[in-house]
Protein backbone atom coordinates (compact mmCIF):
# COMPACT_ATOMS: atom_id res chain seq x y z
CA UNK A 1 0.00 0.00 0.00
CA UNK A 2 1.34 3.29 -1.38
CA UNK A 3 2.61 5.79 2.22
CA UNK A 4 2.80 9.26 2.28
CA UNK A 5 6.51 9.17 4.14
CA UNK A 6 10.29 8.75 3.87
CA UNK A 7 10.22 6.07 6.40
CA UNK A 8 8.52 2.89 5.75
CA UNK A 9 8.49 -0.38 8.54
CA UNK A 10 9.78 -3.70 7.04
CA UNK A 11 7.76 -6.90 8.31
CA UNK A 12 8.56 -10.39 8.62
CA UNK A 13 12.07 -10.03 7.96
CA UNK A 14 14.44 -12.77 9.94
CA UNK A 15 17.61 -12.40 12.30
CA UNK A 16 20.64 -14.21 10.65
CA UNK A 17 19.54 -13.66 6.76
CA UNK A 18 20.76 -11.28 4.12
CA UNK A 19 18.32 -9.47 1.95
CA UNK A 20 18.20 -7.30 -1.58
CA UNK A 21 15.40 -4.25 -0.99
CA UNK A 22 15.00 -2.00 -3.96
CA UNK A 23 12.33 0.65 -3.63
CA UNK A 24 10.58 2.77 -6.03
CA UNK A 25 8.37 5.79 -5.29
CA UNK A 26 5.68 8.17 -6.84
CA UNK A 27 4.61 11.38 -6.69
CA UNK A 28 1.14 12.86 -5.34
CA UNK A 29 0.57 14.47 -8.23
CA UNK A 30 0.88 11.21 -10.66
CA UNK A 31 -0.03 8.20 -10.84
CA UNK A 32 2.57 6.32 -12.76
CA UNK A 33 5.63 5.17 -9.71
CA UNK A 34 9.46 5.76 -11.14
CA UNK A 35 11.59 3.49 -12.03
CA UNK A 36 13.59 0.66 -8.79
CA UNK A 37 16.42 2.30 -6.91
CA UNK A 38 19.83 0.25 -6.89
CA UNK A 39 19.69 -2.73 -4.77
CA UNK A 40 20.26 -2.19 -0.70
CA UNK A 41 21.89 -5.16 0.87
CA UNK A 42 21.14 -5.44 4.24
CA UNK A 43 22.31 -8.16 6.77
CA UNK A 44 20.11 -8.46 10.42
CA UNK A 45 22.82 -10.29 12.61
CA UNK A 46 22.54 -10.49 16.69
CA UNK A 47 24.59 -7.08 17.20
CA UNK A 48 22.51 -5.34 14.94
CA UNK A 49 22.00 -3.99 11.12
CA UNK A 50 24.57 -3.70 8.81
CA UNK A 51 24.33 -2.31 5.15
CA UNK A 52 26.19 -2.51 2.05
CA UNK A 53 25.78 -0.81 -0.90
CA UNK A 54 26.57 -2.73 -4.03
CA UNK A 55 27.17 -1.12 -7.52
CA UNK A 56 25.07 -3.49 -10.14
Amino acid sequence: EPRLSTVVPLYSLKMGRDYEIRVRSRQRTSEKFGEFSEILYVSFTQAGIEFFHCAE
